[in-house]
């Protein structure tokens, strides 16, 4: 058996109390410098987004600045300066801008594979097990598109299979009135 000591008996621990600790105080900091990951950010100027361009009302990624006309919530292209087009998912705000190389397009389809499927896919490729290699403008599956052959020309979908699309200028449209006197004289 241990022997007894001779020091006195401690302290009880108190109860915890049941009131919340307070939050200490934060004290903003005031800085024209951007202090965040910015990317995507609403702007009112170029000084304030990390990249040096505020385009559209939103702060960019760096690597879009000398492509795009305005950028998205994302900080990607959401229209492109002159001589550039729209690529990507930019439905999805995921686009990028590239150089023009033909204003022509192609009706895709990015379905389920071949012929021998429910939606066959233009290019017989499974756009349902990978709808992000879906070249219109969103990612998707059971989904049919005009693409800019800007746009075809070194996407995922230009290599997936060896299909090649036939492009064709885009006829020019022109307003209603114009489109009701033309009925008008055929008739």
């Amino acid at each position: 058996t241990p022997e007894p000591t001779h020091e006195p008996t401690p302290e009880p621990t108190p109860e915890p109390t049941h009131e919340p600790t307070p939050e200490p105080t934060r004290v903003p900091v005031i800085t024209n410098e951007p202090t965040h990951d910015d990317v995507g950010m609403i702007c009112d100027s170029s000084n304030e987004c990390k990249s040096g361009a505020c385009l559209g009302g939103y702060c960019c990624i760096e690597s879009v600045v000398d492509t795009c006309n305005t950028c998205n919530s994302r900080g990607k292209c959401a229209s492109c300066k002159d001589n550039y087009t729209l690529c990507g998912h930019h439905l999805q705000d995921n686009g990028f801008c590239k150089p023009t190389v033909s204003k022509k397009f192609t009706t895709f389809r990015c379905g389920t594979g071949g012929e021998d499927t429910d939606y066959p896919s233009t290019d017989g490729y499974n756009y349902c097990a990978m709808d992000g290699h879906c070249p219109c403008s969103r990612s998707g599956c059971y989904l049919e598109c005009e693409i800019e052959e800007t746009c075809w020309i070194g996407s995922i979908a230009d290599s997936l299979t060896d299909y090649e699309p036939t492009f064709i200028n885009k006829p020019v449209e022109c307003n209603g009135s114009q489109k009701l006197l033309e009925v008008q004289i055929q008739t």
